[in-house]
């Protein structure tokens, strides 16, 4: 009896909660598309708190985008530089825009695309200036021809020499064939110039040689071009010929230092200095950088075998090569 009673008030809460409960799913439903849809604006709203954030930034960077933050700024770039030292006299007087586009030549499209958007101030013939890197072979031929102007005040021929330079390159416009030829000095920095890639050409370094050995003035500067260039062992061995008997400079001896290996070989060298020979491991002249038949002769002229012995033993070749030729100095002894 109770369990008839029991099923018969389960069945009248039924009926009588059913709408409820009706309305309770719709209720639920609605509810999920609420926290769905919400869920949907958090997400947009954070992607406009980032919008809201770029924007901010894009108007702080805007307001850093003037001339005088581009000092600042410009490494962020990463432009392709030379690393020329912009140091020395005048240097101070040199406007900015000619220091960036002398450390940044190779990049020079780029540079003024920058400096026009942070409105840093060049002439109109700025755009037109050719770098002595880049003068064309006609240009080099004038610079060889003219090469007597080819000097830079104070001695600052490889550096230090960024302000002395900008004098003619402002005097002349930047016009290039100006700059090499209208001058009394052409101020132009050789650390540049020796960076020209069409020196290594045939045609120009021929020339460049013919200005060498006729002794032109400062032609000497040319021996340097290792320094900026890689040329070939004919070309090295062309210059080593050309080394001066009278007056040996540094730029000669420094030279000599960087070939030593091609000047040991070289008997046409070893002819012309072989009245120079030396003993001493610090002169330019020591007997162990010239040609091996030269060493021997070297060698030979003492009298002294204990002496004969112990230059014998310093030199680059085996030791079978060294008890034969140590027997050849004692045989001619006897």
């Amino acid at each position: 009896m109770n369990d008839i009673v029991n099923e018969l008030f389960d069945q009248i809460v039924a009926e009588s909660t059913k709408e409820l409960q009706e309305e309770l799913k719709t209720t639920q439903i609605l509810l999920d598309q609420y926290v769905d849809k919400c869920t949907e604006l958090y997400k947009e709203n954070a992607k406009l708190q980032k919008m809201v954030t770029g924007f901010n930034l894009i108007v702080e960077v805007n307001q850093s985008i003037k001339e005088e933050n581009f000092d600042y700024m410009l490494p962020l770039f990463k432009l392709k530089s030379n690393n020329l030292h912009t140091s020395g006299m005048h240097i101070e007087d040199v406007p900015k825009w000619f220091i960036y586009l002398s450390q940044y030549y190779e990049d020079r499209d780029k540079l003024f695309n920058l400096m026009d958007i942070f409105g840093v101030k060049y002439p109109a013939w700025a755009k037109k200036y050719t770098a002595p890197q880049d003068y064309s072979e006609h240009e080099l031929e004038i610079f060889i021809d003219n090469i007597l102007k080819h000097y830079v005040c104070n001695s600052c021929i490889f550096e230090s020499n960024l302000g002395f330079f900008w004098e003619k390159v402002r005097e002349h416009s930047g016009d290039t064939s100006r700059i090499l030829t209208k001058s009394t000095y052409s101020e132009i920095p050789w650390q540049m110039i020796l960076s020209n890639p069409l020196w290594i050409n045939d045609k120009l370094f021929d020339k460049m040689l013919a200005a060498i050995k006729s002794k032109k003035s400062n032609s000497d500067y040319f021996f340097r071009i290792q320094e900026f260039l890689d040329i070939s062992d004919e070309h090295v061995n062309d210059l080593i010929n050309l080394i001066p008997t009278d007056h040996i400079y540094d730029i000669h001896k420094q030279f000599i230092k960087k070939n030593i290996n091609l000047v040991k070989l070289n008997k046409a060298w070893a002819e012309r200095f072989k009245d120079k020979m030396s003993d001493e491991s610090y002169s330019i002249f020591y007997y162990l950088n010239y040609h091996i038949d030269y060493q021997k002769a070297f060698i030979k002229k003492y009298d002294d075998f204990v002496k004969q012995a112990s230059l014998i033993k310093k030199m680059s070749i085996s030791e079978k090569e060294k008890i034969e030729f140590v027997k050849e100095c004692l045989s001619e002894k006897i």
